[in-house]
């Protein structure tokens, strides 16, 4: 009989290292970084690493995932949440008050995440919005930490918040297209993209809010709608990926230079 390949679980979907990466970045971007926010950064990098194990543990990944990789889930969870609990301890322990307070946001989105996986809704496109918000509330924290302003820091996580739902929205369609027998989404899902950044155009007009957060929108928005109108189907989605990394990056750089600017 043929030994089991070991195998380090990595998170399976591409997007969400982004999804993990960029917020992190944006926080620490936007002011001047010191021991607290480096410590929140890295205590939300070693929690997305600790996202796998818990979904096999959880039995997210299948009985057979469960069973087979069970005890290697284990011992990462421990290897990689014990440093993760301890890191971001310390962090609250030196961070300002506004920075602890704000880690109400990435509990709260947490907690709702795990609820999801353990209903199985983590895969749909209300899952996937949830997820990535729980991941953009990640720079809440360390921004606040690092000194930037809780406006800048809420405005940047609108942002993220909004274009993973963007991107959710454009993915969604592209799969849509693999299903047999089911209808082609694509003029809603780019009517709800373009309604996703029409939502933040708005509460940057109501709230006063910098016009970095519409501004930084608008690639991701123009691309995911334009994905929604098109053929693209299930086949290219790796292509599609690259893409929605490009205009995020874009997202990054309009946002960083109008928040700092304000």
């Amino acid at each position: 009989m043929a030994t089991p390949t070991r195998r380090f679980l990595w998170p399976r979907e591409h997007g969400a290292w982004g999804q993990m990466a960029m917020p992190l970045v944006t926080g620490l971007a936007l002011a001047r970084p010191g021991a607290a926010a480096w410590l929140f950064a890295a205590a939300a990098a070693l929690a997305f690493l600790a996202h796998e194990p818990a979904l096999v543990l959880l039995g997210a990944r299948g009985v057979r995932a469960h069973a087979g990789d069970g005890p290697l889930a284990r011992r990462l969870l421990a290897a990689l949440g014990l440093p993760a609990l301890a890191g971001g301890g310390a962090a609250a322990w030196l961070a300002p008050g506004p920075a602890r307070l704000s880690l109400l946001a990435p509990a709260l989105l947490g907690a709702a995440t795990v609820w999801l996986v353990r209903r199985r809704l983590e895969m749909t496109p209300g899952g996937e919005v949830v997820a990535g918000s729980a991941m953009a509330s990640a720079l809440l924290p360390v921004a606040l930490a690092a000194g930037a302003s809780p406006e800048a820091a809420l405005t940047a996580f609108a942002a993220w918040s909004l274009s993973f739902a963007i991107a959710a929205v454009a993915v969604d369609a592209v799969m849509a297209r693999g299903r047999i027998g089911g209808p082609d989404p694509g003029r809603r899902d780019a009517l709800l993209a373009a309604g996703l950044w029409a939502l933040a155009a708005s509460a940057a007009a109501a709230f006063g809010l910098p016009g970095a957060l519409p501004l930084s929108l608008l690639p991701t928005a123009a691309f995911a709608v334009a994905v929604c109108l098109s053929r693209i189907g299930p086949a290219r989605l790796p292509r599609l990926g690259w893409a929605l990394a490009g205009s995020t990056a874009v997202t990054l750089i309009v946002l960083l230079h109008g928040l700092r600017r304000g």
